[in-house]
C-alpha cells in the first residue's frame, strides 16, 4: 500500500552548491508539492529541471480578513501622538527584523534622496539585536538632515491595529521573497505596498494598481517609486489601497487557501 506524501515549498531556499541542492531536494521527493507562489514554482523548475511540474500546485498564503481589516481614521491621531510622530506627514512602514536582507538601510538611503516631500519612516520589528544596521540607517538619514523622520517602534504584537496607521507599506528585501505575508496583511487593511519587482511580493502587488514596483536592489528606482507614491494626493493613495483590499478578497483569503489545500489532499487520496 502506497501512502501518498505531500510537501510544501514555502521559501526561496538558496542552493549555492550540490550538497545544499540535494538537501533542499527533500521537499520535491513527495508525490505532490504545494508552492506558496508562482515565483517559488519557477524557482523549483530552475533548480530541479527534471522534476515533473505537474506535481506542483501553487496555493498562495491566505489572510484572515476577520482579523486584518481597515479601521476608522479617527483612531490614528492619538496613536501618532503616542509615538511622537508628525500629525500629517505620510507614514511609510517597513515590517521585519533589522537584518541586512530586509533592506531597511537600503530603503533609508532611497528615502534620503526625497528631501522635498514630507514623509516619516517607521520600522516595526526587532532592532535591539542589530546595532550595525541601525547605525547604517542613522548614517544614511543624518547625512541629509532627515534623521528626525525615522522611528523605531520595536516588536509590536498587534499588527492588525498597526497596519492601518500606515499610508504605504515598504519592502526593501535584498533577496526575492517567497511570498509577501506583510504585503497582503497590509492590503487587507487598505494599505498599498511598494515592493521589488522580483519574487512573490511582485505577484501580490499590481504595479500602479494596488501599489508600486521598483527594480530589485535598484536604489535609484526605489527612490523614483517612493517619489511617485508620495506625489499622489491622499485620496488617490487611498483608492489604491481599496484596490489592494479588493485583490486580497478576490485571491488571498484564508478560506481560499484552506479550500485549495484540502482539494489537493482529496485528489491525492482520491476521496
Amino acid at each position: 500500500y502506497h501512502l501518498p506524501l505531500l510537501s510544501t515549498y514555502h521559501g526561496v531556499y538558496p542552493a549555492q552548491n550540490s550538497v545544499k541542492r540535494f538537501y533542499n531536494k527533500v521537499m520535491i521527493r513527495a508525490d505532490h508539492t504545494i508552492a506558496v507562489s508562482h515565483a517559488v514554482a519557477v524557482r523549483i523548475a530552475e533548480q530541479y529541471p527534471h522534476f515533473d511540474q505537474h506535481n506542483v500546485t501553487v496555493i498562495p498564503r491566505g489572510c484572515d480578513l476577520d482579523v486584518f481589516r481597515p479601521e476608522p481614521e479617527q483612531d490614528h491621531t492619538a496613536w501618532r501622538a503616542q509615538f511622537g510622530l508628525d500629525a500629517t506627514a505620510p507614514i511609510l512602514m517597513l515590517v521585519g527584523r533589522l537584518t541586512s536582507l530586509k533592506g531597511v538601510a537600503f530603503m533609508a538611503r532611497a528615502l534620503a534622496q526625497v528631501t522635498d516631500i514630507p514623509w516619516q519612516f517607521v520600522s516595526v520589528g526587532d532592532h535591539a539585536d542589530f546595532p550595525e544596521e541601525v547605525a547604517r540607517i542613522h548614517d544614511a538619514l543624518n547625512a541629509t538632515g532627515l534623521g528626525d523622520r525615522m522611528y523605531f517602534l520595536g516588536v509590536q504584537r498587534d499588527m492588525a491595529s498597526l497596519y492601518p496607521k500606515a499610508d504605504i507599506l515598504l519592502s526593501g528585501s535584498q533577496q526575492p521573497e517567497a511570498f509577501g505575508r506583510t504585503v497582503i496583511e497590509a492590503a487587507a487593511c487598505g494599505v498599498p505596498a511598494l515592493v521589488p519587482d522580483q519574487g512573490g511580493t511582485a505577484e501580490v502587488v499590481l504595479d500602479r494598481e494596488t501599489g508600486w514596483h521598483y527594480g530589485f536592489r535598484d536604489q535609484a528606482d526605489a527612490t523614483r517609486a517612493i517619489r511617485e507614491a508620495l506625489s499622489m494626493d491622499r485620496q488617490a493613495r487611498q483608492q489604491m489601497g481599496q484596490a489592494a483590499l479588493a485583490r486580497v478578497w478576490a485571491q488571498y483569503r484564508l478560506e481560499s487557501m484552506q479550500e485549495a489545500t484540502l482539494g489537493v489532499y482529496e485528489k491525492m487520496l482520491k476521496v
